[in-house]
């Protein structure tokens, strides 16, 4: 499918999804007591806008909206993904196309240099902790049922679900809970939110003997990223988007066959999600 749209409202875009891994990562490395319902928030929150200009002399409308759902729907006991990304291009108000991935997140844990961060720090205090390789992703449990329950949905739907990883902004030295000469934050988001196909994650899950991944042993897996250099693995959040599902690398294409499914899952919210970014990218409309 060939999406035949500018370069440069794309780049555009990337920019707004740039943007919102900064943001949440940014919180997260300050506050890392936020579990996922905060920091899928904190997403949902940072990515609206709304914008009409020119690309290459074609003028583009890009707008992208997000809904709460206000609670998670379940596909048994387990959630199959928290966050819907769903993207619409129109050229000139006809024949509209359309892409949907789904994310199900997980965010790493910090370590308490001490000990295990286990409850929010008063304020005031501060309270000296760590991100490293060998923190864990706590919430993915990788004897867990959650995985054959994904599996079964990818399974019977045909829907890709990928994993969407709150990380801080960078796997360094110890920081605190509140900057001091001492001990700073990072001024530049070198890890962020990485973006991972469910299979990917759920063939290594069934390799290690731990109970949790670590960041390290995410890195394990193979990535290959089509624009620039990764020094992690998966796609950055803003390169995910833009280069992979706006591009018709990732995601699934809403065909004449997946439309009754991708219909219930996302016009009519029989669901188990929490909440959707819909972006729609209306190239060459008339004034």
């Amino acid at each position: 499918m060939n999406w035949d749209m500018p370069d440069g409202a794309r780049r555009y875009l990337k920019g707004i999804f740039e943007a919102a891994n900064e943001t949440v990562s940014s919180g997260y490395t300050k506050s890392p007591h936020q579990h996922e319902t905060m920091l899928d928030n904190n997403l949902l929150n940072s990515v609206s806008d709304k914008h009409t200009r020119l690309f290459e002399g074609v003028p583009v409308n890009v707008t992208v909206k997000t809904h709460f759902i206000g609670s998670r729907r379940m596909m048994g006991n387990f959630e199959v993904a928290d966050i819907a990304i769903d993207i619409g291009l129109a050229r000139h108000g006809f024949g509209r196309l359309r892409k949907v991935a789904l994310l199900q997140t997980k965010r790493l844990f910090p370590d308490l240099v001490s000990g295990q961060l286990q409850k929010p720090v008063t304020q005031g205090h501060k309270q000296l902790y760590r991100f490293d390789d060998s923190s864990l992703y706590q919430a993915f449990d990788t004897g867990g049922q959650q995985i054959a329950t994904i599996d079964a949905y990818m399974q019977s739907k045909g829907i890709p679900v990928y994993y969407g990883f709150y990380n801080p902004l960078t796997l360094s030295s110890p920081m605190t809970t509140r900057p001091s000469p001492t001990h700073g934050f990072p001024s530049q988001n070198d890890f962020g939110m990485r973006i991972m196909r469910a299979q990917d994650v759920h063939g290594l899950a069934r390799r290690v003997t731990t109970t949790h991944l670590s960041a390290k042993q995410l890195d394990t897996l193979p990535h290959k990223p089509r624009h620039g250099n990764a020094t992690h693995s998966g796609w950055r959040l803003e390169t995910f988007v833009a280069d992979e599902v706006l591009l018709c690398h990732e995601g699934q294409q809403v065909t004449a066959q997946a439309h009754g499914t991708l219909l219930d899952l996302l016009d009519l919210r029989d669901r188990p999600l929490y909440g959707q970014i819909d972006i729609d990218v209306e190239v060459g409309f008339d004034h």
